[in-house]
């Protein structure tokens, strides 16, 4: 099986319980796209990756913008949630980077 696209959903998802759980809520979500994105690497599969992302990375710079905050705003996430859903984008970024 050699698919095309590959769609990542799978998370830790609450907000509010990643305060009450911050270690699962960052293992969680963090390792299972470390798992995914290792999974392509060694499988050597040209599938495309979607991440799905969160506007919780932009945490406090919600505050900054009137209106819809731009992708390009600063990652400032206010919750154990936020950082994972943050750092989750930042490890794909740095495999699509390393290895393609």
């Amino acid at each position: 099986l050699k698919p095309d696209f590959i769609f990542h959903f799978a998370a830790q998802a609450f907000n509010s319980l990643s305060f009450e759980q911050p270690a699962e809520t960052l293992n969680t979500n963090l390792m299972s796209t470390l798992h995914i994105l290792e999974a392509v690497r060694e499988l050597k599969l040209s599938s495309r990756i979607i991440i799905a992302g969160s506007s919780t990375v932009y945490g406090a710079s919600t505050e900054e913008w009137d209106g819809p905050v731009p992708e390009e705003a600063a990652l400032k996430p206010v919750s154990p949630y936020g950082v994972s859903k943050a750092a989750t984008e930042m490890l794909a970024l740095s495999y699509a980077r390393a290895h393609g």
